[in-house]
């Protein structure tokens, strides 16, 4: 008798990955606006249901599943290599912390060939998806190379009179 399949075995689990990624995501969406509907009360006297546009938030919700796919995946790549769930975890905390995070700040200082190399590491990608979440707002955004504020894509002048 034989078993599964390798391909499938790791299939299922790149599936399982993907469902969990959602699952969480959505888990924390269901929090966050709990907490807000009962923190809304006392300043406002409740929400206001008619404010609420489900295709923005919908959008919303996808972009940050999207944005965290690389991060799963990376994930995914290390516990097939590693045979093991803490160095996988481990490893995408390194990764995010000792490699990107300090790339991502000092790749735009090099020139601009240099910045535009940063926006593919998937904190690029997460910043793209939140600028896209920001405008569906109406709020400012700031970008992961400034920290000035960006209404529209055009960088805010007070901020830059600084």
């Amino acid at each position: 008798m034989q078993g599964v399949p390798r391909s499938l075995l790791l299939l299922a689990k790149f599936v399982l990955a993907l469902v969990v990624t959602l699952l969480v995501t959505l888990a924390f969406l269901i929090a966050g606006g709990l907490i807000s509907i009962v923190l809304t009360y006392q300043p406002h006297g409740g929400p206001n249901s008619a404010s609420l546009d489900v295709v923005s938030l919908l959008l919303s919700y996808l972009r940050a599943c999207y944005g965290m796919l690389p991060y799963a995946a990376l994930t995914f790549l290390l516990v097939v290599v590693s045979r093991s769930a803490v160095v996988a975890v481990s490893g995408l905390i390194l990764f995010m912390l000792a490699i990107e995070l300090p790339l991502t700040a000092l790749l735009p200082l090099l020139g601009k060939d240099y910045a535009q190399v940063a926006q593919f590491l998937p904190a690029g990608l997460a910043q793209a998806m939140n600028q896209q979440n920001y405008a569906a707002a109406h709020l400012p955004t700031t970008t992961l190379v400034s920290p000035f504020f960006v209404h529209d894509g055009v960088p805010d002048q007070q901020a830059l009179a600084l």
